[in-house]
């Protein structure tokens, strides 16, 4: 089966690049004839040493877009300068260009562009706050429906949704039912390992980038109001310098300095060393639609305490309290912390944690996408055999 990938690696780095490459395997395990086709040169390379990861051993064709073409715009490039290729499969991330209509299709969904554009609230702080931002969003919203599918949703494609969150809004959106519901992938299993031959410390740690919509304001504001002694880590890439600027002024202004500490652009085995240190991995965002930390920490040993709300966290990956901590205020979560801090111990046994985070592994995710991927080849009825 010839399969073509249309994807560029480490435009946005994190938890979509690991869900790629982890496609990319699973089809050279099936011996498909795979394909990436992409724009940015070094991109795969650069995302299998970010995770550690062996480069997959794919064909890459390489299509210089146009530099005024940024992201979504040069997939649908690239995917219109293909199409005439005549792959058996294409695989997608997020958005499916119009020019796919009558190609087969497999697209995995974390939280699209379409979803974006008439869910304001999911759109990112950058895009609202400056006029810059807000001119190139109103353009986008209106250049979107004329490159990418926001209508019709062809018997030949198949949309596969991280989390309950995008699935309800996607399907909701396009009015189908050919979406299903897949969890991405989790390195599990190597984290479990790692995580055996560490000792747990008094810490409390977040995972994120450092963007507004995670709220780690939140989380500091509680940490002030945590009494016993701790040391707070809040690791991410700077997607948005103006918010760790702001995060810094209130980490002084409120005096907890020599407590908390804000880590950048750490590379993976750092954030791994610290993460199998944790007690307590918490998740302050809003509207996460999954949140791969969380799965991560728990496969560590840490005890996850998440928003509680309509979001992936507390929806998909704790099931509401069963496998982890919900909060809704400051003061409620500068309670838990302290609690979980003081009866690690109980809390870890009563959450089953790393059982919860073995369901996530990266071997269930590449057994179930190849068992749908042939069923969309197949043209049969399409059924996930993922399990809660």
């Amino acid at each position: 089966m010839r399969v073509a990938v249309i994807y560029n690696f480490s435009v946005n780095r994190g938890g979509g690049d690991f869900v790629m490459l982890n496609i990319l395997k699973a089809l050279n395990d099936k011996r498909c004839e795979t394909t990436l086709i992409t724009s940015t040169t070094s991109g795969l390379k650069e995302a299998a040493e970010l995770f550690d990861e062996e480069v997959p051993e794919v064909n890459i064709k390489y299509i210089r877009a146009p530099i005024v073409l940024k992201h979504p715009y040069s997939i649908a490039y690239m995917a219109k300068k293909v199409k005439n290729e005549k792959y058996d499969l294409y695989v997608f991330s997020d958005d499916v260009p119009k020019c796919m209509k009558g190609e087969k299709v497999v697209c995995y969904v974390h939280y699209p562009h379409i979803a974006r554009v008439k869910h304001p609230e999911f759109v990112s702080e950058k895009y609202k706050k400056s006029i810059n931002g807000r001119i190139m969003f109103f353009f986008h919203k209106r250049l979107f429906p004329k490159f990418f599918e926001n209508k019709y949703i062809s018997n030949k494609w198949l949309l596969l949704a991280n989390s309950s969150l995008t699935y309800t809004h996607v399907s909701d959106l396009l009015n189908t039912g050919r979406i299903i519901l897949l969890y991405p992938p989790v390195d599990v299993k190597r984290i479990i390992t790692l995580s055996k031959s560490s000792q747990k410390e008094d810490l409390v740690i977040a995972i994120g980038r450092f963007e507004p919509e995670r709220k780690y304001e939140d989380l500091i504001y509680a940490l002030k109001k945590v009494k016993m002694k701790y040391k707070a880590l809040i690791i991410g890439y700077s997607y948005d310098n103006n918010y760790v600027e702001y995060l810094k002024k209130i980490i002084k202004n409120i005096g907890v300095i020599d407590k908390v500490e804000l880590l950048l652009n750490a590379d993976r085995k750092y954030v791994l060393s610290n993460l199998v240190k944790a007690k307590v991995i918490v998740h302050t965002a809003i509207r996460e639609p999954f949140g791969i930390a969380i799965v991560e920490g728990m496969a560590s040993g840490c005890i996850p305490v998440v928003r509680q709300g309509f979001n992936g966290p507390w929806i998909d990956i704790t099931q509401s309290g069963r496998y982890g901590i919900g909060f809704k205020s400051s003061d409620e979560l500068a309670s838990i912390i302290e609690d979980v801090l003081h009866n690690y111990e109980k809390y870890k046994v009563t959450y089953n944690l790393v059982d919860r985070a073995l369901y996530f592994d990266v071997s269930n995710f590449q057994t179930c996408f190849l068992h749908i991927m042939l069923k969309t080849y197949q043209n049969s009825n399409l059924e996930c055999i993922q399990k809660q």
